[in-house]
């Protein structure tokens, strides 16, 4: 056998000692092998990504917003209006405003930055609520 650094370089190596038949699939071979790694590597970055930007949910309910959200960025915030009457969602630096929400709508924004995020409801100003983003 003739001295080899790898296993790459082995395989190439017999190419130059076996027929054509035998040279091209050892190539397909190792082609094959790369690509798989290709795939899986790919695959893991998307499942990575996928795990860390779940979608956060904040319901409106008896005049309330959840006190505290903490989402990593690129995370989705959808808010649910549960209540009877129309609320909005408004970003205090203005970022983010939903409009009037009434009872069984919702809105959301995607948070692609971190920071702190302080917001309240239009038409109750005592009803805030903070999603921070890490």
């Amino acid at each position: 056998r003739p001295a080899c650094s790898s296993w790459t370089s082995l395989r190439y190596s017999r190419l130059l000692l076996v027929g054509e038949n035998n040279a091209l699939l050892i190539l397909w071979e190792i082609i094959m092998r790369k690509f798989t790694r290709l795939i899986m590597v790919l695959a893991l970055s998307v499942l990575s990504c996928s795990v860390m930007a779940a979608d956060r949910t904040v319901d409106i309910s008896q005049f309330a917003f959840t006190p505290v959200v903490e989402v990593p960025v690129g995370t989705k915030v959808i808010w649910i209006n549960q209540d009877q009457v129309n609320h909005s969602v408004i970003g205090d630096a203005g970022i983010f405003s939903s409009g009037p929400l009434k009872p069984g709508d919702n809105f959301s924004h995607t948070f692609t930055a971190a920071g702190t995020y302080a917001y309240h409801c239009g038409y109750h100003a005592y009803m805030t609520g903070v999603v921070v983003v890490k």
